[in-house]
Order: C-alpha cells, then structure tokens, then sequence
C-alpha cells in the first residue's frame, strides 16, 4: 500500500508498507515455488508517476526503501503515483494508483512592464 506522507509545492514524500515477511514472494500464486529462492536483498521497486495529463516517468528504488520524496515538481498541481515490486524471479502486481496534489495555486506568473515614454522636440 502507497501513500503520501506529505507534500510541499514543490515535493512528494510517499511511504508504502513493506512485507511482514522478509522473503514474502511478491507474485501469491507462486508463493510455494519462490520462497525458499527469494531473499529480502533481491527485492527492487519502480515507483511510476505522472503530472495530470502527462507521459508516465519511472524512478527506480532499492528494495530496503519503504519512503520516497519526488522533488522538483510543479506548485498546485496532481500527480498519479503507483509501485511495481520486481526482483530476478518476476514482477509483482502493481499498487493502486493514488493521486496527491503539490500545495498551492499553480504556477504564478509576473509580468513586469514598463511605461515607455517618448518625448518629441
């Protein structure tokens, strides 16, 4: 299970359950064929995320991580989120897909412009 910790405007932090079992198959239906070949080391995640109306980017993230801050995001804006576990065996389902929102309005914009005055002689 992922889910945000907290967010900032320009940042995420999610946190996600590990296993209660350190060699816990990620795959269920091949729980008695793996689990005596899995260790808790093997274990990788990718984490997906995307802004609202974007492509899908992917950040890849040892399996003794159980939080994760994604920086460098845009203010006030959604991002989905969801987590694949994999290992050398196979690839586990991924989490649900979760949305979290950075804090504030959006992006601001100034302009600034300047009286220009002409003098004629």
């Amino acid at each position: 299970m992922i889910k945000t910790y907290y967010a900032t405007s320009t940042a995420i932090k999610l946190s996600w359950e590990l296993s209660a079992l350190p060699s816990a198959p990620i795959s269920g239906k091949y729980a008695l064929q793996y689990f005596c070949l899995m260790k808790h080391n093997d274990i990788s995640y990718i984490l997906h995320h995307r802004l609202e109306d974007h492509h899908w980017q992917e950040t890849h993230l040892n399996g003794d991580q159980n939080v994760y801050t994604l920086r460098d995001l845009q203010c006030g804006s959604t991002y989905y989120i969801y987590l694949v576990a994999f290992n050398s065996v196979s690839q586990g389902n991924s989490s649900e897909v979760i949305s979290a929102k950075t804090n504030g309005n959006g992006t601001l914009l100034i302009l600034l412009i300047r009286k220009l005055c002409v003098w004629a002689f």
